[in-house]
């Protein structure tokens, strides 16, 4: 056990809390974190039992009004820990305190220390003076697990547990707003597991569910199927089985009505049985940190009925009787605001960030700014289709862009109906590049007969295998597919990254990945490996759209064995001689940029050489690239590590430095001059990076300890790191087919 402590001061900025103290800590944790992933280090995961530790010590400092350590805090952390750390400091701006921990060497060693664990404080003095307290723990066996829990600092969404970015790549997942009211079930069929695993293959984040105010709620005579209590169980049964796939789940009220109509639609505004519905909402999952809620679908004007700024946050307007698409009768209700909806979901303890639509059906954020009711966990709802106000990329710039550099803006419907898809993709990529999160319209099967329209938004054919539906559906799941690393190593042909080893037996098995950092049931695919001295698997060598394994024998000949895209393999031929001289071959993906997969050879000399391939399973003309790589006791492909859209090299030294050689794409190298981005890593028997194994967007490293124990290293996309998390137990033995 290791026990550790430093302090900082700095002149005191004599300022009031500038933020929320969620905002605060949320701050330091990202910037600590990525300290720590600078250089290769998981990140700490926030603990709130350390929390009140530290705040607690906080506290004491500022009421001490003089800075000083906690000399209880090893006795105060929850018991267990094997180590332990606290920094200190006072005066600085919680934007600026991180910087000034990482330059001070002391605090450096206690940030970029082996722990798992830590606990932020931050208190006020008389004076106005900020006291900080950041107090580590590691806890062995403590990792990251489960959906993401977002929070909202400044204009972002991250993971409130590390800090790191969060993004909504979502669906919505319709039917739990009309099923029950209609009285033919609680929702459509598919509201699975199953369904969930199909949208973490896609790279999806989020789903959006739509609900029904009367039938949560039991009143107007609903819902017409079953009963309130097994409508409450069955939303909360398609939750758990969401956030266990690892997504995050938006609750939203879609269908509503006031006391004595039926809410068989969408109306207005919410109503008083609005209030009522959020706070009971909101009080059966504030436990629950992988919810957050959308309080109210499309606010909108009709007949007569202008919508204002002021009714939409304070309410007290009175809006048609009848849902959208209804005549009117000149019945009117009262409507309630979103202040007073924000408050209720706050009165029942929920803390989670909440959706605010704008007018004119979502579409209008022009007033959304100027009227947000008070509270830092806001995100700002927008629906975006072809056939609004506000669709085009000079509106979206113009409204929508500055408020989403105040805000989180998401997009919790668009969609195109008109059987075409340049819309969505036009949509897709302005939203990536404006860092605007979305959710298409809808995940759900319906045929042309029923409705044309809703067939051309539906995104999947059926509930049974959830294959894309063209042209939504397949134009969704491509642009997810090509915001993601490919998956290299896909043996198995189902979009997601495997592992190919080779036991002592010398049969070749198969490890399937799950597309969340699992695997499949193995499995083997090929006997007789046993005389190949070397193995490595690349992306389609051949031409065919399958992923080969090109293997050498103890001859020196190398052989491809092409993958028939199911786990099997088409006949084998020699496509070299003289490969005997290599110490290492790495399949690198498309070194040189025309579009064909190459490989790297290092030689005995240390020479690094280039083999372009040719597309049909041979080659173009072999050049050298580099010198000097036999110092190295690992070299091997990294796909897009550094995010700029080239393949990268990683190669790790004697001394255990991990290091990143970037590519140019054109055959070399961005500077040549490799970047450390871990140490340590002298302990690992094997390393390979199979491409993303957990669907977050990023490639992903494994990297293989002595007993056997199989630890995934999750990259950050912008060559550094976001986590660490076991992946086996038991591949000692086993020889990677390396990607």
């Amino acid at each position: 056990m290791s026990v550790a402590a430093s302090l900082l001061a700095a002149p005191p900025a004599h300022a009031a809390l500038p933020a929320s103290k969620t905002q605060i800590i949320q701050t330091i944790l990202r910037d600590t974190n990525e300290i720590r992933r600078s250089v290769g280090l998981s990140p700490l995961i926030l603990n709130t039992a350390i929390n009140t530790v530290a705040e607690n010590w906080s506290k004491q400092q500022a009421a001490n009004g003089a800075m000083s350590h906690n000399p209880n805090y090893s006795k105060q952390i929850p018991s267990g820990w094997r180590g332990a750390a606290e920094n200190v400091a006072y005066g600085y701006r919680y934007t600026e305190v991180t910087t000034a921990w990482k330059n001070s060497p002391g605090h450096y060693k206690n940030i970029v220390g082996d722990y798992t664990d830590i606990g932020i404080g931050i208190a006020e003095s008389a004076n106005g003076t900020l006291y900080y307290t950041q107090n580590f723990g590691r806890y062995p066996g403590n990792t990251i697990s489960g959906a993401p829990t977002p929070v909202v600092v400044g204009n972002k969404l991250q993971d409130a547990r590390t800090g790191a970015a969060w993004s909504a790549k979502a669906v919505n997942w319709p039917s739990f707003e009309y099923a029950c009211q209609q009285g033919w079930g609680y929702s459509a069929a598919g509201a699975t597991s199953a369904a969930a695993s199909a949208m973490t293959s896609w790279g999806i984040t989020a789903v959006r569910l739509p609900l029904n105010q009367d039938c949560w709620l039991g009143v107007d005579g609903q819902p017409a199927f079953g009963s309130a209590s097994g409508y409450r169980s069955a939303v909360a049964a398609f939750v758990g089985a969401l956030n266990a796939a690892g997504l995050v789940v938006i609750l939203d009220l879609h269908w509503s009505g006031p006391a004595g109509a039926a809410s068989d639609g969408q109306r207005a505004m919410p109503d008083g049985q609005s209030t009522t519905f959020w706070s009971q909402v909101a009080a059966a999952y504030k436990g629950n940190s992988s919810v957050m809620f959308d309080l109210f679908n499309e606010p909108y004007s009709r007949d007569g009925f202008a919508l204002t700024w002021d009714c939409w946050k304070n309410g007290g307007c009175q809006a048609p009787v009848e849902a959208d698409g209804a005549a009117t009768s000149g019945g009117t209700y009262a409507v309630t605001g979103m202040a007073t909806l924000v408050s209720a979901v706050r009165a029942a303890g929920a803390s989670q960030p909440i959706l605010l639509g704008g007018l004119d059906y979502a579409n209008d954020l022009r007033g959304w700014l100027t009227n947000r009711p008070s509270d830092d966990q806001l995100v700002a709802s927008w629906h975006n289709y072809p056939q609004q106000r506000c669709s085009s990329t000079t509106c979206w710039n113009s409204e929508v862009k500055p408020v989403a550099a105040s805000v989180p803006v998401i997009a919790t419907e668009f969609g195109q109906s008109d059987g075409g898809s340049a819309f969505l993709d036009s949509f897709l990529d302005w939203a990536d590049a404006a860092g605007v999160g979305y959710a298409p319209w809808a995940w759900w099967s319906v045929s042309s007969s029923e409705s044309p329209e809703n067939a051309n938004y539906a995104l999947i054919t059926d509930t049974n295998t959830f294959t894309a539906k063209a042209p939504s559906g397949t134009a969704f799941r491509d642009h997810l597919s090509s915001s993601v690393p490919a998956a290299r190593s896909d043996f198995s042909g189902d979009g997601t990254p495997d592992v190919l080893v080779r036991n002592p037996g010398g049969a070749l098995v198969l490890y399937a990945g799950d597309g969340r950092a699992g695997w499949r049931a193995p499995r083997q695919v090929g006997s007789g490996w046993g005389g190949m001295s070397a193995l490595t698997m690349t992306s389609d060598f051949d031409g065919d759209g399958f992923t080969d394994v090109l293997a050498r024998d103890g001859r020196g000949s190398l052989w491809l064995y092409p993958g028939d895209g199911k786990s099997g393999w088409k006949t084998p031929r020699v496509v070299g001689s003289g490969w005997n001289g290599m110490t290492s071959i790495i399949a690198a993906g498309d070194w040189n940029g025309d579009d064909l997969a190459d490989v790297l050879a290092r030689r005995s000399d240390g020479k690094l050489v280039l083999y372009p391939g040719d597309g049909r399973g041979g080659w173009g003309s072999a050049r050298t690239i580099g010198s000097g790589w036999q110092i190295f006791t690992s070299v091997f492909a990294a796909g897009d590590f550094d995010g700029d859209g080239f393949p990268d090299l990683l190669a790790r030294t004697s001394g255990g430095d991990l290091v990143l050689y970037s590519g140019d794409g054109r055959g070399g190298w961005i500077t040549g001059t490799p970047v450390r981005v871990g140490v340590g890593w002298q302990g690992f028997t094997a390393l390979t990076a199979p491409g993303d194994l957990d669907h977050d967007g990023a490639i992903d490293l494994l990297a293989r300890s002595a007993s056997g124990e199989l630890i995934m290293y999750q990259s950050n996309g912008k060559g550094g790191w976001n986590g660490r998390r076991t992946v086996g137990y038991g591949w000692t033995g086993l020889d990677f087919v390396h990607s």
